[in-house]
């Protein structure tokens, strides 16, 4: 595990970036495909992806830089360093739904059904950046005995080892395409616009919370009861998605009676 995969002279390839791409061409791989089946022309999906790859991007890196505000307080130049890793996954979705909205609206695509396209592939999109994580050295586990323990340098300092520690990015990738292979079976059999960017957001919301149990987590990112700022969020996002889930469903089911 290394944070860079290769030296080209001045041309340094970082393991983090370099998979932070493959997940974002595979998200838009997948994405198109699935656009196809709601007659969304792929050139929009691209124009989109553009949109999310660097509202994401922005989203990820402010939500995580004001959770470390302090380690930026000597060289602001280091919070453009993305390359070396730091991104908040709910910044990137705040960020990300508030450029789909907008888009969609300018495209004339209900923002619910754009969300069922691009769900399956921010999940994938998620998994293949976890493997970033893990090449990278950063959102490791707390120190564990257990079989599957790794050690790795933090935060891609190649003269520090921890010790045996939880592969929470393994763990978190591995959920990731599970999540991804549940929305592409829900999406063949979905009756309303957003249920499967509803269960995307809610399978997030469950697997965030339960994984913070398995990470390290810094004192600067502990909030209140003795959970993290990531599970209180996944609170939130959670019960948002499970009431909209719930109506939805009784909606869907509402006007299916309606119309037999």
């Amino acid at each position: 595990m290394s944070p860079t995969i290769l030296n080209l002279g001045p041309l340094t390839i970082h393991s983090y970036g370099l998979m932070l791409a493959i997940g974002a061409l595979s998200g838009v791989w997948l994405t198109v495909r699935i656009a196809r089946r709601v007659a969304i022309a792929p050139e929009t999906i691209v124009d989109l992806a553009i949109v999310l790859v660097v509202t994401g991007v922005v989203g990820a890196r402010v939500a995580y830089v004001l959770l470390h505000l302090s380690a930026y307080t000597g060289d602001w130049v280091d919070t453009l360093r993305i390359w070396d890793g730091g991104l908040a996954y709910y910044g990137a979705l705040v960020f990300g739904m508030g450029a789909a909205a907008l888009f969609g609206r300018r495209k004339r695509i209900p923002f619910l059904r754009l969300g069922d396209v691009v769900a399956p592939g921010l999940a994938v999109g998620y998994g293949f950046t976890r493997i970033g994580c893990l090449l990278h050295g950063c959102c490791y586990g707390k120190p564990t005995h257990f079989f599957l323990a790794i050690r790795l340098h933090p935060d891609g300092d190649i003269m520090q080892l921890t010790g045996p520690v939880h592969p929470t990015q393994i763990y978190s990738s591995v959920c990731a395409f599970v999540t991804a292979g549940v929305l592409l079976w829900l999406w063949k059999r979905r009756s309303w616009d957003g249920a499967v960017f509803v269960t995307y957001t809610l399978l997030y919301g469950v697997y965030r919370f339960l994984i913070e149990f398995l990470r390290y987590s810094s004192p600067k990112m502990m909030g209140w009861a003795g959970l993290t700022w990531a599970q209180w969020a996944s609170v939130a996002i959670v019960f948002c998605s499970a009431v909209a889930l719930w109506v939805g469903c009784r909606r869907a089911t509402t006007e299916a009676a309606r119309v037999a």
